[in-house]
């Protein structure tokens, strides 16, 4: 048995969780390409002045990530991929293209509404430096 397969198969018996974080890894990353590509053609569109996103558009779609799946508003056992919006809507009222898919690589895709997101401005440490 060469020393790469060795290595491989005591990384196996270690991380019994190895192939789903793989695949989940490789889900994470089609759903962000699908989002950026969204992002970039809706960014395309508005500098020629004919694209109307609407509020069930791309800017609608504030970010993805990793988390337990919420049902009810109370978080689940089940990790999956999520897809952060402003705001839900019902899905007739969601632009094709900017429909987020049920799962990805068989990965469940939760989709939670997170309002705007908005980067602090200011120089935060002169702010609340020294500490009360």
């Amino acid at each position: 048995m060469s020393k790469e397969l060795k290595v491989a198969s005591y990384r196996e018996v270690k991380n019994p969780f190895a192939a789903e974080i793989k695949n989940m890894s490789s889900a994470f990353s089609k759903l962000e390409e699908s989002v950026v590509r969204l992002w970039d053609k809706a960014d395309a569109y508005a500098e020629e002045e004919a694209y109307e996103a609407g509020p069930a558009g791309a800017d609608n779609i504030v970010g993805v990530g990793y988390g337990r799946r919420m049902k009810g508003g109370q978080p689940t056992a089940e990790i999956c991929l999520k897809a952060y919006v402003v705001e839900k809507y019902p899905e007739d009222e969601i632009q094709a293209e900017a429909l987020i898919p049920e799962e990805v690589n068989g990965v469940t895709v939760d989709v939670e509404a997170v309002g705007e997101i908005v980067a602090l401005g200011g120089n935060r440490k002169a702010q609340w430096r020294p500490a009360p």
